[in-house]
């Protein structure tokens, strides 16, 4: 995970779907990188963590500068994005992606477009971390799919999100305007 700490990203559902894999005997390290931004919020997370044994698993890092981020993402292999709030474009995504990352997204707001069901990741019910915990669970019993998952993220990252991609999206915009 990677924003700010504000229960708006939805960060708690991540935090509950892992006590649900813990339960199911799978267990895992979490990274969380951002900023602390909503008072007791990273508190109250770190002591849900605590009481079910999972503190020690899972490591908040603070906020990341853009090579720090990028050096954390190349060290993991799944992206969980279980905002709550539509945002237009999660831009955490396709960084994300562009580090080869497969993703589990709530898909809300404009975040859904980032997701290619069965290409790059999976979308999950958002707040619910039953459905989360199900997702996480079959990528952890299939660590191919999370190979091949991450392939296509930063296939898709390059073709659509690299400088050169938006130039040519915003020249062709402009060219259609001549028309009018």
């Amino acid at each position: 995970f990677a924003g700010l700490l504000m229960s708006s990203k939805g960060l708690h559902t991540l935090v509950e779907s892992l006590v649900i894999l813990k339960k199911k005997k799978i267990f895992t390290r979490t990274y969380i990188a951002g900023a602390n931004f909503q008072k007791g919020y990273q508190e109250a997370l770190k002591e849900f963590l605590k009481k079910h044994g999972l503190l020690d698993s899972v490591n908040f890092v603070g906020s990341l500068k853009r090579k720090q981020l990028s050096r954390l993402f190349r060290l993991t292999h799944v992206f969980v994005f279980p905002s709550i709030y539509p945002e237009a474009f999660g831009i955490v995504q396709a960084e994300a992606m562009a580090s080869g990352l497969a993703l589990i997204s709530s898909g809300v707001g404009g975040s859904k477009e980032l997701v290619k069901h069965d290409i790059n990741g999976w979308l999950f019910k958002n707040q619910d971390p039953e459905d989360l915990s199900h997702k996480l669970a079959e990528l952890a019993k299939k660590p191919e799919l999370i190979k091949k998952f991450g392939i296509n993220s930063n296939k898709i990252a390059r073709t659509q999100f690299s400088t050169m991609a938006s130039s040519e999206k915003i020249e062709t915009i402009f060219k259609s305007f001549r028309g009018l």
